[in-house]
């Protein structure tokens, strides 16, 4: 990759970003060159940045001779997750009214690919109805020239699969005010006739202020063959999915997302799944015919025991449905009341909220609207 260290260049390549106002960065080189005569691309790249002009990512961008693209329909790219569960998602923020949230590209553009984002595009619409704060929110679906992204909740909070990694797992009472919240969020998608598809400590996430939320995943996982299966890694989606699971067959029952809901309880309570295994048939195996391990010396009341042992339950039609009823049931256990959750709203939201009303998601009013604002 090509890096610049010319100052004269970055200043070229910062203007043709339109990330600031021409006149505010011809006040910036004047600044600049007062204080740092002589100075090479690397300080002033760390100048913008220190004085919070621009992000780090928009520094490593520029420096890589690139002048973007950071400008999506109505938002600006601030950085990129390049590592960790989030990797592939877009910080940004809404340009007029700067609220936070995270963008989610769609690639491609093959039949296939368009399906996937049909069936996303719906679920923004239908899931940008609920606005229980257990459920991440999803904002909207935006179509351009030459992208197709969603909008979706910055989250302020840890993933699962960071907070607990390889062998480290939680009491179960904070463990069942934990995944009671997210059976909530899980009971109003399947209202909805939604099914989620994908719990597991991926799309699970801790606030600290006693907050859990569910986030969907509206994108296909990478080819399984493709996937590292480590028995230490929370990350193998095939610990959580259910045993009548096969990759020629569509995710989605109640009860699929039941059995992984389970499964991904029992992994943050055992600390490891409960099936885990050192190969995806293994694994698969384990699923299909194991019972759940011995979490005899965790002292679980009777009530929680059912629970695991329902919700695993080999043969999909035994296992309870009623989501909410669970998820009250566990909150119960858990000697824990939501009221005591103090939720925070971003002092930007409120505004943001109102740009979203103007239209429905990926209606051909909002598409003609925001094509010619593709970069």
């Amino acid at each position: 990759m090509k890096v610049t260290n010319d100052p004269n260049q970055i200043w070229n390549l910062l203007i043709d970003s339109k990330l600031l106002p021409p006149e505010k960065i011809q006040t910036l080189i004047t600044e600049f060159k007062t204080d740092n005569r002589g100075a090479d691309g690397k300080t002033l790249a760390s100048w913008l940045v220190g004085h919070k002009h621009i992000t780090q990512y928009h520094a490593q961008v520029l420096m890589a001779e690139l002048n973007g693209p950071f400008h999506y329909g109505n938002y600006t790219v601030m950085g990129q997750f390049k590592k960790g569960q989030s990797r592939g998602l877009f910080k940004a923020v809404h340009a007029a009214t700067k609220h936070p949230v995270l963008l989610e590209f769609f690639p491609g553009f093959e039949p296939v690919d368009l399906a996937t984002w049909r069936h996303a595009e719906a679920t923004v619409e239908m899931a940008s109805q609920i606005e229980i704060p257990q459920l991440m929110a999803s904002y909207e679906s935006v179509i351009l020239k030459h992208h197709r992204f969603l909008a979706v909740e910055k989250p302020a909070s840890v993933l699962m699969a960071e907070r607990l990694p390889r062998k480290a797992r939680l009491p179960w009472r904070p463990a069942c005010f934990m995944f009671g919240q997210v059976g909530l969020a899980l009971a109003e998608l399947h209202e909805r006739g939604v099914v989620h598809g994908a719990v597991s400590p991926r799309t699970v996430w801790f606030q600290k202020n006693g907050l859990t939320q569910l986030r969907l995943t509206l994108q296909p996982e990478p080819e399984f063959e493709t996937l590292a299966v480590d028995v230490r890694d929370p990350e193998c989606k095939f610990d959580y999915l259910p045993p009548e699971w096969n990759e020629d067959a569509a995710l989605g029952t109640v009860a699929g997302d039941v059995y992984s809901w389970a499964c991904t309880f029992v992994r943050a309570i055992h600390g490891r799944a409960p099936f885990a295994a050192a190969s995806i048939d293994a694994i698969r195996k384990r699923h299909q015919n194991d019972q759940v391990p011995d979490l005899t010396k965790y002292e679980l009341p009777e009530s929680l025991r059912e629970f695991i042992n329902e919700s695993l339950s080999k043969n999909s039609a035994d296992r309870p449905t009623n989501v909410r009823s669970l998820a009250d049931r566990l909150i119960a256990m858990s000697g824990e009341s939501l009221d005591s959750i103090e939720l925070e709203t971003a002092a930007t939201f409120p505004a943001y909220r109102k740009t979203l009303t103007r239209f429905k998601p990926g209606s051909q009013e909002a598409i003609e609207t925001v094509l010619d604002l593709d970069p």
